[in-house]
């Protein structure tokens, strides 16, 4: 690994390919978009973390727990980020922009410092969640946070720190809206950094501020067979990069599989509002692991609410 600032980053990486990540405030924009696009996405402000007992164990029993945060090429979903650019390039050669299209079909061969994913839903209890997700005998949990506290820790730490953080909803492939969010980017995004450039006479750097929206865009469109997850992404770009090859460009990026997301300003489990208790492993399975949150919770001195799911699921 390498000690260099993210800004420093960014410069040698723009060196072969265009800027691909928007500025912070960009992102508070596109962010402030969706909730008045999608209100329904919003309304809730508990998100929950669908994840194994083993994990649990972790995060919540130790003082330096914290979530993991997967590789975009790791995650369970072969196309993940591709499937929002050719997505995106689709919906822009079907507007008859074929040269910006293919500028998009490129950014997965351009980028530099890949971004690490930790997902949430907004649903609490849902049979196709536990299966996916949990374990089959040893049961599993889901870890509810509220939205609005983790948002203010992601601006803290995109204040504090290097790293860059953002916490957005999932749109799925085919939704209209989706296209709708696109249109105003190409069209209507106008941000103060894109007036500077106008005034300055710089237009022609504008693809790329508009490059880096249309990436950012593709980290949060899925494909429409996950709808049932009701998906949220903490996306966090961390400030670690090694020196990488690919093609004839040189790029600075970082290839391990997970990261913690070094979010939490104190131990994991007081940042819990809520958990509910997978119905997976048996009556004496999931009595049991109900039990250990509630002697969890009085250790600690906690108040989160502990509830044992409704769902008949049991899964076998």
């Amino acid at each position: 690994m390498c000690d260099l600032t993210r800004d420093e980053v960014d410069e040698l990486n723009a060196q072969v390919c265009p800027l691909i990540y928007p500025t912070i405030d960009e992102a508070n924009m596109m962010r402030e978009l969706m909730r008045q696009m999608y209100p329904d996405r919003f309304v809730t402000n508990r998100l929950y973390h669908f994840t194994k007992p083993s994990v649990v164990r972790d995060c919540l029993f130790k003082d330096s727990g914290d979530l993991r945060c997967t590789h975009v090429n790791e995650l369970n979903d072969d196309s993940e980020w591709r499937k929002g650019l050719d997505y995106i390039g689709d919906y822009l050669r079907n507007q008859g922009n074929d040269d910006f299209a293919d500028e998009v079909d490129k950014l997965s061969e351009k980028m530099g410092c890949v971004p690490y994913v930790c997902s949430f839903s907004q649903y609490d209890d849902k049979a196709s969640m536990w299966g996916m997700y949990g374990d089959r005998q040893c049961g599993g949990y889901a870890l509810g946070f509220d939205r609005t506290e983790l948002e203010r820790l992601v601006n803290a730490k995109n204040v504090q720190t290097d790293d860059e953080y953002y916490l957005l909803p999932c749109l799925y492939s085919g939704v209209h809206d989706a296209d709708v969010l696109l249109d105003h980017i190409l069209n209507e995004c106008h941000v103060d950094e894109d007036e500077h450039l106008i005034r300055e006479g710089c237009e022609n750097e504008l693809p790329s501020r508009i490059l880096s929206r249309i990436f950012f865009l593709s980290l949060i469109i899925k494909d429409s067979s996950f709808d049932y997850e009701n998906e949220w992404r903490l996306v966090v770009r961390k400030n670690t990069a090694a020196p990488l090859q690919r093609g004839e460009g040189f790029f600075f990026g970082d290839t391990s599989k997970h990261v913690y997301s070094e979010l939490f300003e104190g131990p994991l489990r007081n940042y819990f509002s809520r958990i509910v208790v997978s119905p997976c492993g048996g009556e004496d399975v999931r009595n049991n692991n109900y039990s250990k949150l509630l002697d969890l919770r009085t250790a600690h001195g906690l108040s989160f609410e502990v509830a044992k799911s409704r769902s008949p699921y049991n899964g076998r």
